[in-house]
């Protein structure tokens, strides 16, 4: 819920404030609250979208080396489950 915050702030407000970029702070807390890796294994789907929805938020925060890191982690997931 956090994302969709952040992705509701930065789009309302189109320009950074004295914090950094509109819905940053959104963003971290939801970094913050992130499971451990072991969590987002038990159900791949929601780490899926969990991960890809960061990612995209990255990307349009032009943090484009971050946003394909967790892309990259985003499948690893899935990857794995199939073995």
């Amino acid at each position: 819920m956090l994302l969709v915050f952040a992705f509701g702030t930065s789009i309302l407000a189109r320009e950074a404030g004295k914090s950094g970029p509109a819905g940053a702070a959104y963003f971290g807390r939801a970094v913050e609250a992130l499971p451990d890796p072991h969590r987002l294994r038990q159900d791949p789907i929601v780490s899926i979208e969990i991960l890809c929805m960061l990612a995209l938020f990255m990307q349009a925060m032009d943090m484009r080396r971050a946003a394909y890191d967790h892309v990259c982690i985003t499948f690893w997931p899935v990857k794995n489950q199939r073995r």
